[in-house]
């Protein structure tokens, strides 16, 4: 992200085009909103929606997840839900889903890059099933995730039973595991070759774990995948290398810099 000094010692944040066109399209005082996001003017404040709601603005993620049609209720047993327009479908729920990774996964779509309709998708690192319920709304024939919190692992399947039903969670087509996966994930390539759905994607966001996975899994077994997409958590170097090395070819989605380290996204192929 860009930004320069202002006279008074504070940084002026230039925001993203996508971030300026989201609030162009959905928020009627967008003058506030951009000059707010700026970093001219604190939060929160009250955003004037297009669709005439007025909402209280706290942070960013709020801006804009709200600026691009999302909304949040309180659902059973207190549960906060989130809930917005995605490619067509009527709504995506989100049980917990009030967070900056929604807007990633489902505005910004960050995930976009493979056709992964009719494949496999593994995902490492489902978090609350943001990722695999994006994954199936795009047409996933089947997604294994993994998710070490037990709680935030009943989440992610609870987020799939309220998107497509009782009977797509496990025995059905998407799963939640609660397995360590450190390393060489060799047997699970091949448990979904052996799904007959063709090469399987790999979705990987497991907080640094991803450079051992890549350089202690075998490159031929890496290469009986259509593609990645990992975040990476400690700069983009050890991963790119381990990845060309095993013969994929690569690229950065996203890189910034946070707390001395660079974070980001990329893909392999």
């Amino acid at each position: 992200m860009s930004g320069r000094k202002l006279g008074d010692g504070s940084a002026l944040a230039l925001p993203p085009a996508e971030e300026v066109r989201l609030m162009l399209d959905g928020v009627r005082n967008w003058p506030t909103a951009l000059v707010t996001r700026a970093g001219l003017r604190p939060y929160p404040f009250v955003a004037k929606l297009r669709d005439g709601r007025r909402e209280q603005i706290n942070d960013l993620g709020d801006l804009l997840l709200l600026a691009a049609g999302w909304s949040r209720y309180v659902g059973p047993a207190g549960a906060e839900v989130a809930e917005g327009p995605f490619d067509g479908r009527a709504q995506v729920q989100l049980l917990d889903g009030w967070r900056w990774s929604t807007y990633e996964t489902f505005v910004r779509q960050d995930y976009s890059v493979f056709p992964v309709e009719g494949r496999v998708v593994l995902d490492l690192g489902a978090s609350i099933g943001d990722t695999a319920t994006y994954f199936a709304a795009r047409g996933a024939a089947a997604v294994i995730g993994y998710e070490l919190d037990s709680r935030v692992a009943d989440t992610a399947r609870r987020n799939l039973e309220l998107n497509f039903g009782l009977d797509a969670i496990s025995p059905g087509p998407f799963e939640i595991r609660t397995d360590r996966l450190t390393g060489d994930i060799s047997a699970l390539i091949q448990e979904a070759h052996d799904m007959g759905l063709g090469a399987p994607y790999l979705k990987m966001d497991i907080e640094g774990d991803e450079y051992a996975v890549l350089e202690e899994t075998p490159a031929w077994d890496l290469r009986q995948l259509a593609g990645l997409i990992l975040e990476f958590h400690d700069g983009a170097r050890r991963a790119l290398t381990a990845l060309r090395a095993a013969g994929f070819r690569t690229r950065i989605i996203r890189d910034h810099a946070w707390h001395g380290t660079r974070l980001g996204i990329m893909a392999a192929w």
